[in-house]
């Protein structure tokens, strides 16, 4: 039969027409196509929809993948505004916390191996002898913390401060009514300053 149809499909390219013979042996052909041709589709169809399967799955991963990117990035604005929130809640309970605080320079130290209650005694000393405030008003001041600067915060002292002196120490005030009455107590300080220069540079 092969050799037949090999014989009809030469006889058709020369142009002569098919007889009854080549008609049949043309229609064995065609059967023996059909089973190639429903296998090849079936192939084709099982490829076509498997292709449309992982198209389906990589548009929901694409999908589920842009929704992720999506969260993380609200998620990531939110922590951004909660730490800059946390910060500046930072910075104004440091900033108020701070308004209570005195800084008093030149204070010599007690003792090399000062204490808290020295520091205190130092600076209670300086408030009744030099800015002579009275024992009664002394007596309802209240410290919540006195502490030296540490050596190598030395920015922090005066310009005309030597190596030599002592730390200036920091005095953080209970009240606002204390510190504020501190304060009015000052100028008395740069007015003896000032009475005793006069004195020594007259005689």
């Amino acid at each position: 039969m092969e050799k037949n149809s090999a014989i009809t499909l030469r006889k058709h390219k020369a142009g002569q027409a098919p007889k009854v013979n080549d008609a049949l042996q043309l229609s064995d052909l065609y059967k023996l196509l059909q089973p190639v041709e429903k296998r090849l589709s079936e192939r084709l169809s099982a490829i076509e929809k498997s292709l449309m399967e992982r198209l389906q799955l990589a548009e929901i991963s694409l999908e589920h993948a842009y929704n992720t990117i999506s969260d993380l990035t609200s998620d990531l604005k939110e922590l951004t505004e909660m730490r800059e929130n946390t910060r500046k809640s930072e910075i104004v309970s440091e900033l108020r916390s701070k308004e209570y605080n005195l800084l008093f320079h030149g204070l010599p130290l007690e003792s090399p191996g000062e204490n808290p209650e020295q520091r205190e005694h130092v600076i209670r000393s300086f408030l009744t002898n030099c800015l002579r405030c009275s024992e009664s008003d002394l007596a309802k001041i209240s410290f919540a913390n006195v502490h030296r600067l540490p050596k190598h915060k030395s920015a922090l002292q005066p310009s005309s401060s030597t190596s030599s002196q002592a730390p200036a120490i920091v005095v953080k005030f209970v009240k606002m009514k204390d510190k504020n009455m501190i304060l009015k107590l000052a100028p008395r300080l740069k007015i003896e300053t000032l009475y005793h220069y006069l004195a020594s540079h007259t005689h």
